[in-house]
């Protein structure tokens, strides 16, 4: 059975390869929404500085309408990240399904053994038990 103890470490390891790809992708995500934060920071320190000074309104509109428009595209591509995480999630939940049942099957070979062992180891000894009373009577 050492063929199923095989398939359970390199499950282990496609899981871990799998879920750091994920940590990954998450990590991106998260630097991206980060970006959306900072612009929209940066967007309001501008209208600041416009509303202070009058000669700056007339550039804030472009400004303005820029960041905007690189809101919307850092968005699309956080929504993509996002829905890569959801199939990596549901491929980690299927090979975790499948190392599972490897696991359980090594377990239940792992048993089926240590019983027949105690069985024979009980065979074994009531043989002993039996020649005893037989030498005895």
């Amino acid at each position: 059975m050492k063929s199923l103890k095989t398939l359970i470490r390199m499950h282990k390891r496609e899981l871990d390869r799998l879920r750091r790809e994920v940590a990954l992708i998450e990590s991106k995500r998260d630097d991206l929404i980060g970006a959306v934060q900072r612009m929209q920071d940066e967007l309001l320190h501008e209208l600041a500085t416009a509303d202070e000074l009058g000669e700056m309104r007339g550039f804030f509109g472009n400004f303005s309408d820029a960041i905007k428009r690189r809101q919307k595209e850092v968005a699309v591509r956080i929504v993509k990240l996002e829905q890569q995480i959801q199939e990596q999630q549901i491929e980690i939940q299927s090979r975790f399904a499948e190392m599972k049942k490897f696991e359980i099957a090594y377990e239940r070979h792992l048993l089926r053994e240590a019983q027949a062992k105690a069985k024979k180891e009980q065979q074994q000894l009531d043989e002993v038990g039996l020649r005893k009373f037989a030498n005895n009577v």
